[in-house]
């Protein structure tokens, strides 16, 4: 199904694009761009690629309005290696064909690849009234590369390249290096989709290249931009080689710690070099040093015992060094610890650790503990980290861990500010309270490991800015297993690290420089490297990197290619971007994978999940405005749906699992998109699991803004679900089709064609003269009460529902604190102009007691009427989100006496209490107020009681009859014969 192309406006975003080159855009994700100088010309900010024949693609960019059609082409392919320079060969189309677009919105056009093309590079020309512009899909593109040597490669190593669209299935893709006068090509050793790699000759000379990827797709056209990669001589061999045994190291039981200590300076005084341990248990006291160019070498992790003795205060680490230092073959047992092996995150000295084929047991709960010594190293621990001690604790360039099998206290792995990082094939254990956490990084590839939570109390982890970092960038993380997180807030993989300096209005923008119209908090925080995102008004659809601020003047790494003005929104926050997360496997967690607050531009691709609560990404306030743009969830699973004591910060207490697209609103004026083009494609949810675009998590019915904009939901398959694929109503430009429903008791429920329906049915409900809802509790059978009006608000009862004949006419509900009524058909309650009507009857006076309330939950709500310690009260939440509508009589209940209730509000004015005919209390108030789909409850309240309490929801005591509900603001006099008896 296709949503309604001219619902809300579009918020556009620029996740990728990060450089100029005479005055036209060269994008980050994308390919150089056919622009005209016409203002009104098209512009391409991003495309969704991967993109196969039969699928939607999306393109995100700038004046679409009038677009009728779109020309597509499937370039041809050519035998590689191809001759000549890339840039010179003419590329050829195999398959021309006009295409009608399936949805164009003034930023977005979306349109279907041809099902009967074959996989390849497609060529799309769009043509608008204001111009025309070109841009290829499935053009490989690559995000950065790393080699052995961690951001450099050497002669005789191997490069490693993630990005887009690098391998097609049938076709053989290359590697290119051109410099030097030469141009060497190189045959992937690797090729998958998102990562390719493959040897480097010895023979290449040092120095700088332009790395080239083709997928062998799309001929002369189907390079990649280059980017430059540097070659370097090869590492050199150890210069010295130290024998632990000749320096003093005995392994007979005594200590140890000094001998192994002067053999690592002595292989350092050599020039560096190894230090070999023999087979053996060597007993340490105290840390060991290792300077840089030394490694420390077992002779097998079965083999070589690193034991040190137990202490009330342990050193700062086991293993401690500056960087360039390395620890292999040998196993490492600690009972009290705080840190197993530390190196410097930052600083010149920071990085090129290798730590290989290591195991560690460290335990400071091992043996015959008393709870009192249990909980003070539990307390001692946690004043390390929120996780305890790391395990590891690294950062810099040029990181390896590799065959390691980690277990210990606390957080499995700490790495800071890493670049060139290789992290493969480990077993991770977090310990209590343990986790892991990959932060401020940028080139990191995280692939084959385990993550186990090894304690009842371990959590997870993820990517993130959590050590003061402001971007985090450019992360491979596949083919891991992550189980068993039951402590904390149960992510196995979020991204995370909250914080803004700014959200508002621009003043001016010249050139780089862009002035904000109010003062920005940059506390005590260097933000430079963060991004200028701009959510709304002129310029939407692009960020920029600080470079330097200055007040209310902020210096960005580039002009935007649309100059943002007065009428831009814009935030200042941190960056989180180019994250692959592909073919991993998670179980018992509270969320699989998460994209927390900021994420840009990330890929989650052949994940599996089981007794999780999904996956799913979210723009929201998190300290700071936070966007979440360019999102794709590709084939992913999920396995097993049911959900307990899960979700983002377990909100989900019992429920099922999603894969989601979702914004937690902003919470400031004015209001933005945060949550901007996601692609949901060719994933599988086979029990227990649905499909969710839009709205927040969990749902509030209340937010009508299209927070959410420009998804594309196809070709998913949902099983076993009370419903396969949520739209919800804050959300526009979403495009549904090709979607499979099997077993699932509703497939597709769209909130807004749904709110369309209900509007028409609401003007003529509410045009017709008395009330909307009249209830009279005459029903002998306590379980439904229908509504003699006839339009269908029958209420029936959660519990037991007393009828009694003693009501003010006829019978009465009466209620006893354990039950109460639920109103059908909530999305035909949304009235501007409202009258609420009422007989009371309690000897609860003291406390908060609901009586009528459009609410279930603890959210936002059109009204609430109560009494309030024996006043008359009335509640509701105003379109700002804000309580302003709160206001309540003096306390003029008298206890055991029927009592006439009314609330009249007329929109625009404000609203006034009645009692027993006679106004009581009035507040103006010239706002409108929310509407939602929550349902209207009589004798209960999201919270209250005697004393009120917002733990948990009260139930009222008493007696009430003749309950009525009026689309109009009742007179004085009318309200006076409405309490007649």
């Amino acid at each position: 199904m296709m949503r309604a192309a001219s619902r809300g406006k579009c918020f556009d975003v620029d996740p990728g694009i990060r450089k100029l080159a005479t005055c036209a855009l060269r994008a980050l994700l994308l390919l150089p761009l056919t622009v005209t100088a016409s203002r009104a010309n098209p512009v391409v900010l991003w495309g969704s690629d991967p993109v196969r024949p039969g699928q939607t693609a999306l393109l995100f960019g700038d004046s679409w309005d009038g677009c009728s059609s779109v020309r597509l082409e499937r370039l041809r392919d050519a035998d590689l290696p191809l001759k000549g320079s890339p840039r010179s060969l003419l590329a050829t189309s195999v398959d021309i064909r006009m295409v009608k677009p399936l949805q164009v919105r003034p930023r977005s056009v979306k349109f279907l690849i041809p099902p009967d093309w074959a996989p390849g590079v497609f060529r799309v020309t769009v043509e608008t009234p204001g111009g025309r512009t070109e841009t290829l899909l499935n053009r490989p593109q690559i995000l950065w590369a790393q080699g052995d040597r961690g951001s450099l490669v050497s002669a005789g190593g191997f490069v490693r390249v993630v990005g887009k669209c690098l391998a097609v299935t049938g076709h053989a893709p290359l590697l290119r290096l051109t410099g030097h006068g030469s141009v060497l090509d190189i045959k992937p050793s690797r090729s998958e989709p998102f990562t390719i790699g493959g040897p480097v000759p010895k023979s290449v000379q040092p120095g700088h290249y332009d790395l080239q990827v083709h997928s062998g797709c799309g001929g002369a056209s189907g390079w990649s931009s280059p980017r430059d990669i540097q070659v370097v001589a090869a590492r050199p061999a150890p210069r010295a080689v130290v024998e632990a045994e000749q320096m003093g190291v005995r392994g007979d039981g005594d200590d140890d710690t000094a001998a192994l200590q002067k053999a690592a300076v002595a292989a350092a005084d050599r020039g560096g070099g190894t230090v070999l341990l023999p087979r053996g248990r060597f007993v340490l006291s105290d840390m060991v040093t290792l300077p840089h160019g030394v490694t420390l070498k077992g002779a097998g992790m079965a083999l070589t015992a690193l034991c040190w003795s137990d202490t009330d205060n342990p050193p700062e680490a086991l293993i401690r060094g500056s960087g360039g230092f390395g620890v292999q073959d040998l196993t490492l047992y600690a009972t009290n610890y705080r840190h197993g092996i530390v190196a410097d995150q930052v600083g010149p000295d920071a990085g090129h650790v290798r730590i290989l084929r290591v195991r560690m047991r460290l335990d400071p709960f091992r043996g015959h503990l008393t709870t009192e010594e249990v909980n003070k190293r539990f307390v001692e621990a946690q004043k390390l980290s929120t996780g305890g001690g790391d395990s590891l604790r690294l950062g810099g360039e040029d990181i390896e861990v590799a065959g390691c099998d980690i277990y210990g206290a606390g957080r499995c792995l700490y790495l800071s500010r890493a670049s060139g990082a290789w992290i493969h094939d480990n077993l991770f254990y977090n310990g209590r309270w343990g986790w892991y956490c990959i932060s401020g990084s940028s080139g990191v590839i995280f692939e084959r490991n385990s993550i186990t939570g090894g304690d009842l109390m371990s959590t997870g982890g993820g990517l993130n800015c959590l050590d003061g970092s402001m971007i985090s960038q450019n992360v491979y993380y596949a083919e891991n297993t992550l189980r068993n997180m039951f402590g904390w807030d149960r992510e196995a993989m979020t991204t995370d690290a909250g914080g803004g300096a700014y959200y508002g209005q621009i003043a001016s923008v010249k050139g780089s420089v862009v002035t904000l119209a109010d003062a920005p908090d940059w506390g005590n925080r260097d933000w430079t490297g963060a991004g200028v995102f701009i959510l709304d008004g002129k310029g939407q659809g692009q960020y920029r990197q600080i470079v330097r601020t200055d007040g209310s003047m902020v210096t960005v790494d580039a002009p935007f290619v649309v100059a943002p003005d007065n009428t831009s929104i814009v935030t200042v926050t941190m960056i989180q971007r180019n994250y692959l997360f592909v073919n991993n496997r998670f179980e018992d967690a509270g969320v699989a994978v998460q994209m927390y607050g900021t994420s840009i531009g990330a890929i989650a691709a052949g994940n599996v999940s089981a007794r999780t609560g999904g996956f799913h990404n979210f723009g929201m306030n998190y300290d700071g405005v936070q966007p979440s743009w360019f999102i794709q969830w590709i084939g992913n699973r999920i396995e097993e749906g049911n959900v307990y004591g899960g979700g983002h910060d377990q909100t989900t207490s019992v429920g099922e699992a999603h894969l989601g697209v979702f914004a937690l609103p902003p919470g400031k004026t004015p209001e933005a998109c945060v949550t901007l083009c996601c692609v949901v494609r060719d994933n599988v949810l086979e029990n227990n699991a649905h499909l969710a675009v839009g709205g927040s998590d969990p749902p509030n019915s209340a937010l009508t803004f299209p927070y959410v904009q420009e998804v594309v939901v196809e070709g998913n398959r949902v099983e076993n679900a009370d419903v396969g694929l949520i739209i919800a109503r804050a959300s526009a430009g979403v495009l549904a089709r090709n979607n499979t429903f099997v077993h699932c008791l509703m497939g597709m429920v769209d909130e807004v064609a749904i709110e369309q329906r209900a509007a028409a049915k609401r003007a003529k409900l509410y045009a017709e003269p008395g009330p909307l809802l009249h209830l009279t509790f005459d029903a002998p059978d306590g379980k439904a009460f229908p509504d003699v009006t006839g339009h269908g608000f029958d209420a029936r009862s959660r519990g037991k529902c007393i009828v009694s004949p003693d009501g003010v006419k006829g019978g009465c509900l009466t209620l006893d604190g354990s039950s109460y009524l639920v109103v059908a058909h909530p999305s035909l309650i949304k009235m501007e102009n409202l009258t609420l009507s009422a007989w009371v009857r309690t000897d609860h006076i003291g406390g908060r007691w609901g009586i009528l309330s459009k609410r279930i939950s603890g959210s936002a709500a059109p009204f609430i009427l109560t009494l309030m310690n024996g006043a008359v009260a009335f509640e509701a939440t105003d379109v700002n989100g804000k309580w302003t509508f709160n206001f309540q009589s003096a306390p003029l209940i008298t206890p055991n006496a029927w009592h006439h209730l009314a609330a009249v509000v007329e929109n625009g004015k404000g609203a006034a209490l009645y009692l027993d005919g006679v106004e009581v209390a009035h507040k103006e108030n010239a706002l409108a107020r929310v509407q939602t789909d929550e349902p209207l409850v009589i004798g209960r309240e999201a919270w209250g009681g005697d004393p009120p309490s917002g733990q948990h929801p009260c139930l009222f005591t008493g007696s009430i009859d003749d309950v009525q509900v009026w689309a109009q603001a009742l007179s004085p006099s009318e309200i006076a014969v409405l309490a007649k008896r």
